[in-house]
């Protein structure tokens, strides 16, 4: 049995030269222990260091870093962008790694319902914000599944084969590509990797090496494909006509195993080695794909609202803080219900994204400023 030891640790006005001024930062130290991202997109960097404290020191500097993983034996230094009540904290033998994390809250405001800032802002409620957000750029294009990486912005055309690159500090355009030339893009998802898992709109399921540039052809027995979801062990390949889905091991982007369900399955995104996804309608459901590569239903939830109310097809989203943003047809209007996923088995609505009429959102919250960049005819980035 193991014994997680926290110990908390306060930093007032910590200034740095090179770096923004951290004005009060609280930092929970837990030994032997070791921490699990629950989305692997949240992954930012691994460095060399001597010390848990030059590996609290680097996420400290790192303007998204919230959690850190200091491995004792390898001197390396794991950060992080989630919180630690996001992912997974795993017990260890002594002296194998130490978790660090940085709580911006004070001890009377919590994440994700407010949002809190390394500076002397007081805490806002995540709705608040929403409302007072202002706009910083406007792009006139047609994109329903846009993303962001720690700093980039990624806008893939519908209908066409171009993905646009926005730097999420100065939204200006860095670059523009075409991932499979001359195929109309309908589903896009990214790995931490940034390897892209992409459909058309002819049913067809590619894999974009973003290291090699190398497109790989998926598809078991010519099955069509509506939307496909990727993480760092699988994609999962949403059936465009029938009930279920294909399973790919990502690494050697061979068949594993097929997901049979009673509904169409609609979007996806995989969490905590966990598939999330609708079937189109209120209903959503959870699957754990386990070590014998078999899925397995752990529970289901009602989002956006009653029968009158639908999930629409666009992508999930979720971001550092475990705001779970879900599509969802309210009232005729496209909008986007938030709910607090804390690697459960349950989520929680505590609000929704008040935009009228969207059909697209990527959102992301650095220590002194949020970004929701969101499509509704055009894709509007808003900041905080």
């Amino acid at each position: 049995m193991f014994v997680i030891v926290y110990t908390t640790v306060s930093l007032i006005c910590l200034i740095h030269a090179q770096f923004r001024p951290i004005l009060s930062s609280h930092i929970e130290i837990m030994p032997d222990s070791l921490y699990e991202v629950a989305y692997e997109r949240h992954f930012i960097d691994e460095l060399d260091v001597q010390t848990v404290q030059q590996c609290a020191h680097q996420c400290l500097l790192n303007d998204h870093c919230r959690t850190a993983t200091f491995y004792h034996q390898s001197k390396t230094c794991s950060l992080y962008e989630e919180y630690t009540y996001v992912g997974t904290i795993q017990s260890t033998a002594n002296d194998v790694a130490t978790v660090i994390q940085i709580r911006l809250c004070s001890n009377s405001f919590y994440e994700p319902e407010y949002v809190c800032f390394n500076d002397d802002r007081v805490p806002v409620l995540f709705s608040e914000m929403l409302q007072n957000m202002t706009v910083k750029q406007v792009v006139n294009v047609i994109s329903y599944m846009l993303f962001m990486s720690r700093t980039k912005l990624y806008l893939p055309i519908d209908s066409d084969d171009t993905i646009q690159v926005y730097d999420l500090e100065s939204l200006l355009q860095t670059d523009e590509f075409s991932a499979v030339p001359s195929v109309s893009l309908n589903g896009l998802d990214v790995d931490s990797n940034d390897n892209y898992i992409m459909t058309d709109y002819n049913g067809s399921l590619y894999f974009f090496n973003s290291s090699s540039s190398i497109v790989t052809s998926l598809s078991v027995s010519n099955n069509q494909y509506y939307y496909a979801c990727i993480s760092d062990k699988y994609i999962v390949a949403l059936y465009s006509n029938l009930n279920g889905a294909d399973v790919f091991n990502a690494t050697n982007l061979q068949f594993a195993f097929t997901i049979t369900t009673a509904y169409t399955m609609t979007n996806c995104i995989i969490v905590d080695n966990r598939i999330f996804h609708s079937q189109g309608d209120y209903h959503n459901y959870v699957i754990d794909i386990d070590s014998a590569a078999r899925a397995t239903q752990l529970f289901n939830y009602s989002a956006c609202g009653s029968y009158d109310n639908t999930t629409d097809a666009d992508h999930f989203y979720i971001d550092a803080s475990g705001r779970f943003y879900i599509p969802c047809v309210l009232s005729k209007d496209f909008t986007y219900q938030v709910f607090d996923y804390n690697g459960q088995n349950h989520v929680t609505s505590f609000d929704t994204v008040k935009y009228p009429s969207i059909c697209g959102i990527a959102a992301k919250c650095s220590k002194y400023k949020c970004t929701v960049a969101v499509y509704d005819g055009v894709v509007t980035v808003y900041e905080y």
